[in-house]
């Protein structure tokens, strides 16, 4: 694998299911994130990630694969919001037309 360096996009699989976001800083001594021991060296070093989600962890660089997806986030101020981004409105009823509940007749 290349190595990895802060500000590359990546994306790994852990117990909350796949995350992508970015590498922060290579770990090369021990450490603790979030209260959790990083057991790191410069044999052994790990990346501290944050994903785009905001959460941050350590992984080894086995556990990271370099990622072509492209951050989630705010648009930039001033943006103009893409259609998918808008709301979108209810279904106006044509005129004239029955309600849905009132369309249907029970047979007996």
């Amino acid at each position: 694998m290349t190595e990895l360096k802060p500000g590359d996009r990546v994306e790994w699989d852990s117990s909350g299911g796949h995350s992508v976001g970015k590498v922060v800083e290579k770990v090369t001594k021990p450490t603790a994130i979030k209260g959790h021991k990083v057991a790191a060296s410069p044999e052994n070093p790990e990346f501290v990630v944050e994903s785009d989600k905001g959460g941050k962890a350590a992984h080894k660089p086995e556990a990271l694969k370099k990622s072509t997806a492209k951050a989630a986030g705010k648009p930039k101020a001033g943006a103009k919001p893409k259609a998918a981004d808008k709301p979108k409105a209810a279904a106006e009823p044509k005129a004239g037309a029955k309600p849905k509940a009132a369309a249907k007749s029970k047979a007996k």
